[in-house]
């Protein structure tokens, strides 16, 4: 009996001593919120104060060196988000994960973000001469500084993979998969191509229409020539969504997907205090870690706050002590799906225009963890990739190749610099220059300025398409005439300055017109939000700002009227 005592005591001392070892190995992990850390590469010191909600504060006496701060903090606290974002848009998931990843990494790689990458690299990357080039490689300095000098998050070590230091590319490769979410056309073109061609024109109509007249726009200001018009009778406005292989695939993947937001800014004119109040809510998807990142960077000449992604140096969202912006998903269809045919007997060729062409090809590997490597054959058009290998649902409306002409594709990817100016903007004449180099993906920038500007535009390289395509349907890839011609100038976008009325807004709703052209075709979302907020900032003269409460959806922010008891309030879960 007293054997047994001492074995079961023996026992509970062994749990004990485990679990007091794990629980110091964990804490072991955590990042470092105080003390000091000598690091090669800063050029003078720099202070980084963590706050309460576990936002870094980093003031620091230049440029570099507070980029150089921001990225090792931001690798300490999130590397393995930033480690399986760069896997999940490369297509290196099934190198850690599995087989059961194969087909998520074939679709990405199908894609090529890596080459889209690595093309950004080249072009905009190859020297360290610009301030966002230099700013960006202090970023990286700092990232890799962790990964080399720091502990290992307990997630390398549960999966048994090594940090590695990161890339330029790597840094491009976060934004990729943004561009990715926005791109509604993955999701919706599929189902609505088997509508119309399975269950007839009587279904497809009833599921896509024309925009209503009774639909509420969000209003346009701006003045274009007439020399670039869009036929009206060519848009139609499409709002279903399907199960699909993207769904599939974002319901697999370890990071959470971009979804819908709110906007909206209010002119001096409309607030009691005579200062624009600005509002913006990002609908992303719960996870843990969030997909934003809060820090504060302070050096001389420079103030900012803005919520960055996971292993990209310039803030999507921020503000300084001139400004404020915000985003919220434009909506726009800028990819079109084609239908290839092949010649038979010979799938190297396809028809184009009255002749046979070569599609280009390219191997790929997809590593598996504990399998044989996987070779994936990556075939493209004039168009694109071929995607029906990689999105089998096309299989059932044609049996024909389909590739893709995607816009953001199609252009180097330059948010490196369209961010940076953004970030470091100091008026609105700057700001929009910023705002109008962006190519993807689609995004309502909302500004508000201390001089009193508001602004809105919608950002992007809007596509020029024939009056006879259908954009939410499979194109026929032997025609040229059904190609975009081309892509709309900056001035052309929907876009409202300093409106008569005091407010901007969005609500990922459809954009207003321009003088001389109709609905930009896009994937924009019932207006029942931008209802509600049109009414309330249209019926009351004078807003002022209420104060932060928390009820039981969390914590909401409000703005009331100057009279009545009406108030405008969003919440962040």
């Amino acid at each position: 009996m007293k054997r047994m005592r001492k074995i079961f005591y023996g026992v509970i001392v062994l749990i004990l001593l485990g679990v007091v070892a794990i629980l110091i190995y964990l804490a072991s992990q955590k990042p470092h919120y105080s003390g000091s850390v000598k690091m090669r590469g800063l050029i003078n010191e720099v202070e980084v104060i963590y706050d309460y909600y576990g936002v870094p504060h980093i003031y620091a006496e230049s440029e570099e060196d507070a980029y150089f701060a921001l990225g090792f903090v931001h690798a300490q606290d999130r590397l393995f988000q930033m480690e399986m974002t760069k896997r999940v848009v490369s297509g290196q998931l099934s190198e850690i994960l599995g087989a059961d990843f194969i087909k998520v990494d074939a679709f990405f790689k199908t894609l090529g973000f890596e080459e889209h990458a690595e093309d950004a690299v080249k072009k905009f990357m190859s020297s360290d001469s610009l301030p966002y080039q230099k700013a960006a490689n202090a970023y990286l300095k700092g990232v890799n500084q962790f990964i080399v000098t720091g502990s290992t998050p307990v997630e390398f070590v549960m999966l048994g993979i090594d940090k590695k230091e990161f890339t330029i590319k790597d840094m491009y490769l976060s934004t990729e998969y943004m561009a990715f979410n926005f791109a509604m056309a993955f999701r919706t073109d599929p189902i609505m191509t088997f509508i119309e061609r399975k269950l007839g024109a009587s279904y497809f109509r009833d599921m896509i229409t024309s925009h209503l007249d009774s639909s509420i726009t969000i209003p346009c200001i701006s003045y274009v020539s007439d020399s670039l018009r869009m036929p009206i009778d060519s848009i139609r406005n499409n709002k279903v969504s399907a199960l699909n292989t993207v769904n599939t695939i974002l319901d697999k993947v370890p990071i959470s997907p971009f979804t819908g937001s709110n906007a909206w800014i209010v002119s001096p004119k409309k607030s009691q205090s005579g200062k624009v109040l600005f509002g913006n809510d990002t609908h992303i998807g719960f996870s843990q870690p969030s997909v934003w990142y809060e820090a504060h960077l302070e050096y001389p000449g420079f103030s900012f706050y803005g919520n960055f992604l996971a292993g990209f140096p310039f803030a999507a969202i921020g503000h300084t002590r001139e400004m404020v912006w915000g985003l919220t998903m434009l909506e726009n269809d800028d990819l079109d799906f084609y239908s290839e045919r092949l010649k038979p007997g010979d799938s190297s060729l396809y028809w184009s225009d009255g002749s046979w062409k070569s599609l280009s090809k390219v191997n790929k590997i997809i590593k598996v963890k504990d399998e044989e490597d996987v070779t994936l054959t990556v075939r493209s058009s004039r168009h694109g990739p071929l995607m029906d290998d990689v999105m089998p649902e096309w299989k059932q409306v044609t049996s024909n190749a389909v590739s893709i002409w995607w816009t953001h594709l199609k252009f180097s990817n330059n948010l490196m610099q369209v961010t940076y100016e953004m970030n470091h903007a100091k008026n609105l004449g700057e700001f929009q220059h910023g705002v109008s180099q962006l190519i993807s993906p689609g995004l309502n920038v909302m500004y508000g300025d201390r001089e009193g500007n508001i602004a809105w535009w919608a950002a992007g390289r809007l596509m020029k398409r024939a009056a006879s395509v259908n954009p939410v349907l499979l194109l026929d890839g032997t025609k040229y005439s059904l190609d975009p011609s081309g892509y709309l100038d900056f001035s052309m976008n929907p876009q409202s300055v300093n409106p008569p009325s005091g407010f901007v807004y969005s609500a990922n709703n459809q954009p207003d017109t321009m003088p001389g052209q109709g609905f930009y075709p896009g994937y924009y979302t019932p207006d029942d939000r931008a209802i509600r907020i049109n009414k309330l900032f249209e019926e009351k003269k004078y807003f002022f700002v209420g104060r932060f409460t928390k009820n039981k959806y969390g914590c909401s922010f409000s703005i009331y009227p100057k009279s009545g008891n009406h108030h405008f309030e969003f919440y962040s879960l």
